[in-house]
């Protein structure tokens, strides 16, 4: 009997760990806020949890939630759905380590996707207590003010959504989720597979820089 095993590995947002070891978001949230978002999540089918399955024939797709970042809690779910990679015929992600390495080497053969090459820059750009505040917090993710200030901004937004701290863990080399699971499958010899090229990212960043240029000169 043929059995299919997949795991769909999804991006839950990032503001879940907010601070890392902190408060999280739900206490800055309204009575009114809260109350909505408990609502819409019991209104939603099969809206708890971060573990789903469902099954055609002899088929299973198992469906696991996870952070791109490091987090402590990842180790109790490596070790209840570690163990059922053995038995997968493929793990899907949103891109595999090799598409990564492939992705960072493209961005470095092309700094124009990362920085504002022409044109003014982006203090330039923005009100003065806007730009304050942005370089504040990247310099606190370790970023300088004067490289921020020549972030594209998808780059720059990408970097100031995650903790100062998930950074740290970063450069000492912590992983998500996602990355767990695909050394936990490289071990046990599981195929792994992207649910999408990586580079359609970076078409669809380029087609929107197109159309904002065309946009002043589209009529009505």
């Amino acid at each position: 009997m043929f059995r299919l095993f997949v795991f769909l590995i999804v991006c839950l947002p990032t503001f879940a760990q907010a601070q890392c070891n902190g408060v999280g978001f739900w206490p800055s949230l309204t009575d009114t806020q809260q109350a909505e978002l408990i609502q819409r999540s019991a209104d939603t089918p099969f809206g708890t949890g971060n573990f789903w399955q469902a099954t055609r024939g002899d088929a299973t797709l198992s469906i696991v939630g996870t952070l791109h970042l490091p987090d402590p809690r990842h180790d109790p779910i490596i070790d209840k759905i570690g163990p059922r990679l053995a038995a997968t015929d493929l793990l899907l992600v949103e891109a595999t380590l090799d598409d990564q390495a492939a992705m960072q080497t493209h961005m470095a053969r092309n700094p124009d996707l990362m920085t504002l090459t022409h044109g003014t820059t982006l203090p330039e750009r923005l009100d003065p207590d806007v730009w304050a505040a942005i370089r504040d917090a990247a310099a606190a993710r370790g970023v300088p003010g004067f490289m921020a200030a020549k972030m594209q901004p998808w780059f720059l937004s990408l970097t100031l959504s995650m903790p100062a701290c998930a950074l740290s863990a970063m450069a000492s080399g912590d992983v998500g989720l996602d990355a767990l699971l695909m050394r936990r499958a490289a071990e046990q010899g599981t195929p792994v597979a992207a649910l999408e090229p990586w580079h359609d990212m970076f078409d669809f960043c380029h087609r929107a820089r197109l159309m904002n240029k065309l946009r002043p000169f589209r009529l009505g």
